[in-house]
């Protein structure tokens, strides 16, 4: 098996998933080794911490 963001071969991977509004049906699988998979877990929102709401201006949403 390839690795589709390093491209080395390994005896393991994991589908990724990149955002909340992936649909699996129409997006193409991506395919990761352990390492790369573990970078890209790291940097999903639910891993941000939330906005303090109590201070104007740090709500991302608007």
């Amino acid at each position: 098996m390839r690795c589709d963001t390093c491209h080395k071969e390994t005896p393991e991977v994991s589908r990724v998933v990149i955002f909340s509004g992936y649909n699996k049906i129409t997006t193409k699988a991506m395919y990761n080794c352990p390492d790369c998979f573990a970078k890209k877990e790291k940097t999903k929102s639910y891993n941000q911490p939330l906005p303090d709401r109590s201070v104007p201006g740090t709500d991302s949403k608007k």
